[in-house]
């Protein structure tokens, strides 16, 4: 607003108010005599509001660092991206993707290039033609999302209970895999036991069930040699409310529960879920249901509920009265194969961040790019470095 006087007057604001001015020393004020501040009260008036603004300015600057360090990291990713797919220059498409949707179109166009399988940019995408693709295993009842698979498994069910029931799981389990009030989940209580060729026995007849291919299974196998980690499935046993924390893997699992009920929380492929983000899907798991998990969805467990069972004399278990146990193990259905090794390439799975060797993630992205695109490596052509 304008106001009109000398030093000392009266000005008026252009409607009609009168406005006592101070000399430039004293306060503004409104129909009102000088506040008669001091000047300790008026330097820490101004020292408030410089405080202010460097407040805004230190805020402006943190968002500021924070997004470079986002693009930093998109850029880094996909730098990734492209060292573990190579031959290939990338989306042809100018529209905006997100890494993600960037990053399955490089690995299709990759693929195609290399005549290896069928693209996976999804329904919405513009289909790219085929080419002379691998051999498509049948995954009769697999897809894209999680969900409880619609199978008759009752006799290899009791096949379960008759070779492998919960008793003769706990008795055989490692001491080191004990079960306690601290410790209420055990991924895996089979694995160098005796009990291990029971659950390959398992494995395999619940893919041929499935009618998932040799070379899908071959394939798998492979993988989980050069990221060291299990290679024919495994039981876990859980006590009553324990949690699994959100995590993911870049392959896809095959999860039948064999005693108590689970709850799943799931979130589809992309940003790690904080504490804010809604699942895209809930599952209620029930004994001798077999859950489907896609390659890169992350996942949260809940134990709600246990299989009785009798007293284990290596298990802390008595005062639950029993555990959760399932069967869990490896699949990747043709047209996700490329979607596995983005999971891992990115760092979108819990096998991407241990110390699994020399290799370093590059190196491991290349590796499944060679099994799950090239060919199918043979434990023999691993190198030594990636060999359980």
């Amino acid at each position: 607003m304008a106001l009109s006087a000398g030093p000392g007057g009266l000005g008026t604001n252009g409607e009609g108010t009168a406005i006592v001015l101070g000399t430039g020393a004293e306060d503004i004020t409104h129909g009102a005599a000088p506040s008669g501040r001091t000047d300790a009260d008026r330097k820490r008036q101004r020292d408030y509001q410089a405080k202010h603004v460097k407040n805004k300015k230190d805020a402006a600057d943190e968002a500021a660092r924070e997004l470079a360090d986002l693009r930093a990291e998109r850029v880094a990713m996909e730098l990734i991206l492209f060292s573990a797919l190579p031959q290939t220059d990338g989306p042809s498409s100018s529209e905006p993707l997100n890494l993600l949707t960037v990053a399955q179109r490089i690995a299709s166009e990759a693929i195609l290039t290399r005549r290896a399988g069928p693209s996976i940019m999804g329904a919405n995408a513009p289909a790219l033609p085929t080419q002379e693709s691998a051999p498509v295993g049948r995954d009769p009842v697999l897809g894209d999302r999680p969900m409880i698979v619609p199978i008759d498994l009752t006799e290899l069910l009791k096949t379960i209970q008759d070779k492998l029931p919960l008793q003769v799981l706990l008795d055989k389990a490692p001491t080191a895999a004990r079960l306690d009030k601290k410790h209420r989940g055990v991924i895996d209580i089979t694995t160098g036991t005796a009990n291990e060729v029971g659950v390959l026995q398992i494995s395999t007849e619940l893919k041929q069930l499935l009618g998932i291919s040799d070379d899908d299974s071959k394939r798998c196998t492979s993988a989980a040699n050069v990221l060291r980690i299990n290679s024919i499935g495994a039981i876990g046993a859980y006590m009553s409310s324990n949690l699994t924390k959100v995590h993911g893997h870049c392959m896809g699992v095959l999860n039948l529960l064999l005693g108590g009920t689970k709850r799943w929380r799931l979130w589809k492929p992309g940003r790690h879920p904080d504490a804010t983000s809604v699942e895209d899907v809930q599952l209620d798991q029930q004994p001798g249901e077999l859950l489907w998990l896609p390659p890169g969805w992350y996942h949260e467990v809940f134990t709600s509920g246990i299989a009785f069972m009798k007293t284990s004399r290596h298990r802390d278990v008595n005062a639950d009265g029993g555990v959760a146990y399932s069967l869990a193990c490896w699949h990747v259905p043709t047209a996700l194969r490329a979607q596995t090794v983005l999971a891992y390439a990115l760092g979108k799975s819990v096998e991407s961040q241990g110390g699994a060797g020399p290799l370093d993630v590059k190196g491991r992205s290349q590796k499944l790019y060679e099994v799950f695109v090239d060919g199918v490596v043979e434990r023999s052509q691993l190198s030594s470095d990636a060999m359980v």
